[in-house]
């Protein structure tokens, strides 16, 4: 194994050897999330748990800073990065993990009153953001700070869908087409795919409104979008326990949906096209599409690294 593999029994005990001071800590803070893994039910009140200890500790270490400079530091990094890429002071921004705003100080200072959003797990390191906002006197600019139990931010509205560009000819078949894509997305998946399902039906549309012209059930149309949004994500893979019959049987057509999906795909003006997968953009994967690509990623990256 590679001696930059930092999860290697070989890394572990040659750093141990060169540091052999940080041993009785590494040993008290392995004691101790195993305490807490055994204390807790589920990743988030671990994660909760984990946080509350090392906020006590110190505010910088509990977002993985050692010193207050090195907060500094890598606060200015990630603003210099997204500045130099884009960001406007007029722009809206949301940063999910914002932790104790060790670069949403600079956001919110930079942003016009009201338009930096930041959510955490945590309720301790959000109550640190609060003092962060204190001492650095920025309550002026009226940052929003919010505690989620979870990344599904379910209480947050559906992205509206997109109707400009779409031909008046055409709209009351779309918007038929809409509520029956809905419906299935709150029947057998989730608001993921409803919000991407929406995102595609409304750039096919968009670009291909003669699609939504030609005689045909509406419930094919909408089956067709429903598996182009699970053909994309890998939902039809045997894991997710949903299958493309099942799209069919939903939408009570006796055509695979894969049929009129491929006719969609080549209209949208898609890169792959057909029974390829690919749609050009991540806007059109869920989360746990876009966790198994970087788990693919970092697998791929270790194995480089081992090579070496």
């Amino acid at each position: 194994m590679h001696s930059k593999d930092r999860s290697s029994l070989t890394f572990k005990l040659g750093y141990a050897i060169r540091h052999p001071g940080r041993i009785a800590g590494y040993i008290r803070r392995h004691a101790r999330d195993a305490w807490l893994r055994m204390h807790t039910t589920d990743h988030v009140s671990y994660y909760r748990a984990v946080m509350r200890s090392d906020a006590a500790r110190s505010r910088e270490g509990a977002v993985g800073s050692h010193t207050h400079e090195s907060w500094l530091e890598l606060g200015k990094l990630q603003f210099d990065y997204a500045t130099s890429h884009g960001l406007k002071p007029e722009m809206r921004m949301l940063e999910i993990g914002c932790g104790n705003l060790r670069a949403g100080r600079l956001f919110i200072d930079y942003l016009e009153p009201g338009n930096y959003y930041g959510m955490d797990i945590s309720p301790d390191i959000l109550l640190g953001a609060q003092d962060v906002v204190a001492e650095h006197g920025l309550a002026a600019k009226l940052p929003h700070l919010t505690l989620v139990k979870d990344l599904k931010l379910a209480f947050l509205p559906d992205e509206a869908f997109d109707w400009a560009g779409i031909a008046d000819d055409v709209t009351d078949r779309v918007a038929e087409v809409l509520a029956l894509v809905d419906r299935c997305c709150d029947v057998l998946l989730d608001v993921e795919y409803r919000t991407v399902c929406r995102m595609l039906l409304a750039r096919i549309a968009s670009r291909a409104p003669e699609v939504f012209r030609r005689k045909g059930r509406v419930e094919t149309a909408a089956a067709g979008v429903v598996w182009i949004a699970g053909k994309a994500n890998y939902l039809f893979d045997g894991k997710s326990g949903v299958r493309a019959m099942d799209i069919a049987k939903f939408f009570a057509v006796t055509s695979s949906p894969s049929a009129r999906g491929t006719v969609m795909l080549r209209a949208g003006g898609f890169p792959g096209g057909g029974f390829d997968e690919r749609l050009g953009s991540p806007v059109y994967l869920v989360a746990a599409r876009r966790r198994r690509i970087i788990e693919r990623r970092d697998a791929l990256r270790q194995r480089i690294a081992s090579a070496e």
